[in-house]
């Protein structure tokens, strides 16, 4: 529950990377449809405004919002087309000039969040009464023949959406899901389309950089300089490095949204992203052996209250039952001692 009644809702309109057009797509075809989802949210929140952020590369979906917008109180801002102004808390600051400190939440600070996407399916569940069954992906890079936005069912593999666009290029080197900066290479295409997939990306050795072997860290600040969620990345590797996980958590290791700056302009060609997403892997199963552990304590000591309670219990039955035959024994020797 928010710690303070929700005053802002904010539907991200600004795609997350390059490459990626899927929220731009969605709006310029849906945008009477994504503008009342919007107010249903509004309305369910009792929010005071009602903000939809779309970069200011994209005049058509502006006007597409505008024109969906004329009757409505919802506010059009557009926002710049640096990346990564889509990151919650960073579209947030630009938004509200509020900056959600570090183990917080947008909603502790009255602000919702929500993509143009979930504000459509909102429309589709409550207006016409479809479940959320498919969405809007990008097909896109070089590596890709036909590329292109398709509305696809969750659940297809990937391979036949593909086919669709005119299939691989001759030259494609990497099929990744989401966009080139914190999208995952994929070994294969028969993997399915899940609900979160918004983008497939057929990148060339043109489009990858040339991969680098890595160097020592020179302590350049380069990567903090860039750092969008304002953290110490250099501090970040070398406490993870080290297996110093806990220093990691005290330098907000989970505040890392993986947008990948710093190793773009990392100078010795470290990997950063991958230490801090291996970072964090081992700390989430630190915390779940530790939960584990302390879950069998806690079974053990009931266990053993459960067993001394039991052995307690038996103790004061045997006792009384003892003290029953002593009674019917001095009430039968009381009798014998009158017979006589």
């Amino acid at each position: 529950q928010a710690l303070q009644p929700i005053h802002t809702l904010i539907i991200n309109g600004a795609e997350c990377e390059p490459y990626i057009s899927c929220d731009a797509s969605l709006i310029g075809s849906h945008a009477q449809q994504v503008v009342q989802g919007a107010l249903i949210m509004q309305y369910i929140l009792q929010a005071e405004r009602c903000i939809i952020a779309i970069e200011n590369n994209m005049p058509a979906t502006l006007q597409a919002l505008d024109e969906a917008t004329s009757q409505e109180s919802i506010q059009i801002v557009s926002v710049p087309a640096i990346y990564p102004t889509g990151g919650e808390k960073q579209l947030i600051k630009v938004l509200t000039g509020k900056k959600i400190p570090a183990n917080a939440l947008p909603t502790d600070h009255g602000v919702v969040c929500q993509n143009v996407g979930t504000a459509f399916a909102v429309y589709q569940a409550i207006i016409q009464g479809i479940p959320l069954t498919e969405r809007i992906i990008t097909i896109t890079g070089k590596g890709i023949n036909h590329p292109g936005n398709l509305r696809v069912k969750i659940g297809t593999p990937i391979k036949y959406l593909i086919e669709q666009c005119g299939g691989y290029s001759q030259n494609i080197q990497r099929l990744i899901m989401g966009g080139p900066m914190m999208g995952i290479a994929l070994s294969s295409d028969d993997i399915a389309v899940i609900k979160a997939t918004n983008c497939l990306l057929g990148m060339t050795n043109n489009e990858l950089a040339e991969s680098q072997s890595a160097m020592p860290c020179i302590r350049c600040g380069d990567c903090s300089t860039v750092c969008p969620a304002e953290l110490l990345p250099q501090q970040l590797y070398w406490y993870g490095r080290s297996g110093q996980l806990e220093q990691c958590q005290d330098y907000q290791l989970f505040d890392c949204i993986e947008c990948g700056c710093c190793d773009i302009v990392c100078p010795s060609h470290i990997p950063l992203v991958q230490s801090f997403r291996s970072s964090k892997g081992e700390l989430i199963i630190k915390e779940k052996q530790a939960a584990q552990a302390q879950l069998a304590k806690k079974r053990y000591q009931n266990q053993q209250q459960r067993r001394e309670k039991e052995q307690q219990d038996k103790i004061a039955k045997a006792a009384k039952r003892q003290a029953a035959i002593d009674k019917i024994k001095a009430a039968a020797a009381k009798r014998k001692t009158k017979g006589v």
